[in-house]
């Protein structure tokens, strides 16, 4: 849920994995507007979704989850 700013000069791609359960989601925010949102549902555990955005040069983005956020990178 933190906020993280691209202070590059060019845009960033990010991509982020959540953790799994019967229902999870994942949420990215790209200067508090909605870019992208998924939801899986299983009947346990065993997989992963995610998702994946780009961020201009000088925006913020935020990932939120129901879960916690597996792991997350900039790529640049």
């Amino acid at each position: 849920g933190s906020t993280y700013t691209n202070s590059r000069s060019y845009p960033i791609a990010v991509s982020a994995t959540a953790t799994c359960a019967v229902t999870s989601e994942i949420h990215a925010y790209v200067d508090g507007a909605l870019i992208a949102w998924y939801q899986w549902q299983f009947n346990g555990c065993g997989s992963y979704g995610g998702t994946f955005i780009i961020v201009p040069p000088g925006s913020t983005y935020q990932l939120v989850s129901s879960q916690s956020i597996y792991q997350w990178k900039e790529l640049y």
